[in-house]
């Protein structure tokens, strides 16, 4: 998917770490002689604390964006464009995650209470 000022690229689980590597690296040249001043959100790797389901179904609260590292997903987060998760439910919201929803204008989030 990609429009003008997105390309969502997905991956498989088998690909080896030197694929994401190379892309990258691709990706910032490309960024350096973009006239659209690019953007490269960073690929991150979230830690999962509990199964999906558990978190999913468990008690839940909204809350800030802002105030959400450190707190566990309780709900698929991911906003269009590019409509890829960012978190997903049972993932630790991570300083990194939390940013990027904010970049993506991501105002509140579902947490486990």
């Amino acid at each position: 998917m990609c429009g003008e000022r997105y390309a969502v690229m997905l991956f498989s689980v088998v690909q080896p770490e030197h694929d994401f590597e190379r892309i990258y690296d691709i990706m910032r040249g490309i960024s350096k002689l973009s006239p659209l001043d690019a953007d490269i959100i960073p690929v991150i790797r979230p830690e999962k604390v509990m199964l999906p389901r558990d978190a999913y179904f468990s008690a839940r609260e909204k809350t800030p964006v802002s105030d959400a590292a450190g707190r566990i997903c309780a709900d698929i987060c991911s906003p269009c464009p590019p409509c890829v998760p960012i978190v997903m439910p049972g993932e630790r919201i991570s300083e990194e995650a939390a940013e990027i929803l904010k970049r993506y204008g991501v105002k509140d989030i579902n947490v486990r209470k």
